[in-house]
């Protein structure tokens, strides 16, 4: 809607669209709100009610349903009150002649016609006493005279078909008809498939399944109740043998059923790389792939066997390729060879490095330099005044070097006595403090040395800030000076001078202000912020 509230407005109904199998009567396109009209039905069809358009501006349509055709009579009757045509939802009467009794009335639903019919009051009276399938008695009984009926009743998901009755001494049996099954469900993990919406009593359809499902069984309807197929994993076919190994716990002539696993077994000099498995119908088999040697193993006839004593060999050798050798262990510089192992020299001695320890044990040959002892030219000479090295160099390697000996570690601080003497020292500055400024009679001056002398007491810096301001006394002037740097007074010191004018002014004087700032109460980024104050007052400040 456009325009203000106060001038919407809501609109009429369009009522001028035909009913189907009927004309627009006295309906129009601006059907007003709260109001109705009346559309006419061609012959055979009868009207609703009446079209209307509600309050909001919705229209409600009335609509032409089909009529029956009454004007039959029936065998051995006539067509009593019914009209030519019958009215959806409504009934009639026709009549019997003499020695037959009519059924009921004759209705009509949506142009269907269930027609009332005679029956034969003469002869025997019938045996109505028998159950219908999937429905019990009733009040039927074992005696429903001839001309009369008797309604059964059915089974829960069964609709009973009509009345039985007896005519002329013939029974004729109502029956339990079943319900249809509706909306119809998908089985989980597939779709309906052929399945529609709904099924008949009776009826079969079968879904399809998603991939890696297959259907169990059909879904099916009996008595408005329904048996949904089923989507079952697909199982797998039989695994094979791993090529370089064999079966192993895996079944040979049976399918792996899905969630299912096996492990097959490798060849000498293979491994198995990954599981035999099966999930939702695929198939994943082990792999026997050729393995290798740890660190310190060689092969010997595609096997791993353990490196002899004294060799060593990296990990990775092919187990299913050539014989592989391990490499004689060297022992390092100063060690020697014992039971084939390296071991340190004793102190005192020295030995080249290089010893094979894969052969017989070997000696530590050399004299190895003392402490404080370095080698030069493959002797053993004494370290350099105030210089160190620790003992066992082998004067046949190369030259070694001195080194000055480790700083002596800090001495150890008692913090608390420290902290103790720093806060004996902190009152006897306060009391000097105090004593100081009880001689101070002007306030100005008693703050300023308080906060110097509070600065000094803390170790942090005064900031002192210089500035020119127009007052009407000295005390203003500071007022002046803390407004315009947008500070609390109580936050520093204020010093002031009359400053040195051409001309009076009448109302106010030029005064000299200083101001003093401690860190301890003022940070740099609020003096920052107060410069900048007094530059956008446009008044010249010196720090």
């Amino acid at each position: 809607n456009a325009g203000p509230p106060g001038a919407w407005q809501r609109q009429d109904c369009d009522a001028s669209a035909a009913p189907e199998n009927g004309d627009v009567g006295d309906c129009t396109n601006t059907l007003e709100r709260g109001s109705d009209c009346s559309p006419t039905c061609d012959v055979g069809f009868t009207v609703s009610g009446k079209s209307s358009c509600d309050e909001n501006g919705v229209l409600t349509p009335a609509s032409c349903m089909s009529q029956c055709v009454a004007s039959t009579p029936p065998s051995n009757g006539a067509i009593g009150n019914c009209p030519e045509y019958l009215d959806s939802g409504a009934a009639c009467q026709p009549t019997c002649d003499e020695g037959y009794a009519v059924t009921g009335s004759s209705t009509c639903d949506s142009g269907v016609l269930t027609a009332a019919f005679c029956l034969d009051t003469s002869g025997p009276a019938c045996d109505a006493s028998e159950a219908p399938e999937n429905g019990g008695v009733g009040d039927c009984t074992g005696t429903l005279v001839s001309g009369t009926t008797c309604q059964p009743t059915c089974n829960a998901g069964f609709t009973v078909s009509s009345f039985s009755y007896c005519d002329g001494g013939k029974y004729t049996a109502a029956t339990c008809g079943g319900d249809a099954c509706g909306p119809l469900p998908a089985p989980a993990n597939g779709t309906l498939g052929d399945c529609g919406d709904t099924l008949e009593h009776g009826g079969t359809c079968v879904p399809t399944c998603g991939e890696g499902y297959e259907i169990t069984g059909t879904t099916s309807c009996f008595g408005g109740v329904v048996s949904v197929a089923k989507c079952a994993p697909k199982p797998c076919e039989v695994p094979s043998a791993p090529a370089n190994g064999a079966s192993g716990d895996c079944p040979l002539s049976i399918a792996l059923q899905n969630g299912e696993s096996c492990k097959p077994t490798c060849a000498s000099g293979f491994v198995a790389s990954g599981v035999t498995s099966c999930n939702l119908g695929v198939l994943t088999l082990t792999t026997c792939v050729p393995g290798t040697c740890a660190m310190n193993e060689h092969v010997v006839s595609n096997a791993c066997v353990t490196c002899p004593p004294g060799t060593n060999r990296d990990a990775g050798d092919d187990v299913t390729g050539a014989d592989t050798v391990c490499a004689a262990t060297l022992c390092a510089l100063n060690e020697h060879s014992i039971s084939n192992a390296c071991v340190p020299c004793a102190d005192g001695s020295a030995n080249v490095e290089g010893d094979d320890a894969s052969g017989e044990d070997t000696e530590c040959d050399g004299d190895a330099c003392t402490s404080n002892f370095r080698v030069l030219n493959n002797a053993c000479v004494p370290c350099e005044a105030g210089k160190l090295r620790l003992a066992g160099d082998d004067p046949r390697g190369d030259d070694t070097t001195c080194s000055l000996p480790p700083p002596p570690p800090p001495p150890s601080v008692d913090l608390e006595a420290l902290k103790s003497e720093v806060n004996v020292k902190i009152a006897k500055a306060a009391e000097s403090r105090d004593a100081m400024l009880g001689d101070i009679t002007d306030e100005n001056a008693k703050q300023k040395a308080r906060l110097l002398a509070d600065a000094a007491i803390a170790g942090v810096v005064v900031t002192k800030v210089q500035m020119s301001v127009p007052a009407t006394s000295e005390d203003g002037a500071c007022v002046v000076a803390f407004e315009k740097m947008r500070l609390d007074a109580s936050l520093g010191a204020c010093d002031v001078s009359i400053a040195a004018q051409r001309r009076r002014r009448l109302a106010q004087t030029k005064y000299d202000v200083a101001v003093y700032m401690s860190a301890a109460a003022v940070t740099e980024e609020s003096l920052n912020t107060a410069l900048s104050a007094l530059q956008s007052e446009g008044i010249v400040a010196t720090t």
